[in-house]
């Protein structure tokens, strides 16, 4: 089984409030995670979660992104989805 974390951002426009989602980077290192925790702190309007996706699973990464452009995400709600951590 081949498996390898990815790194998904959630950015939040300050002045529209627009949510965009997107996938930045497959097979992500410690490098990596610091960099976009760093990132977070910096810019408010930025959350960055880590997901194990699995060749051998159904990793829809649509389900995932769409989850959350939610507009009221909490942290229950992460937790209740899943195999996502915010950073």
């Amino acid at each position: 089984m081949d498996s390898c974390m990815e790194l998904l951002c959630r950015e939040v426009d300050k002045d529209t409030g627009r949510i965009a989602t997107y996938l930045c980077k497959k097979n992500i290192n410690e490098t990596d995670l610091i960099i976009a925790s760093l990132r977070a702190r910096v810019n408010p309007e930025l959350s960055y979660y880590v997901i194990k996706a699995s060749s051998d699973d159904d990793f829809e990464e649509e389900e995932v992104l769409s989850f959350l452009k939610q507009r009221d995400l909490k942290d229950t709600d992460i937790m209740r989805y899943g195999g996502i951590v915010q950073l």
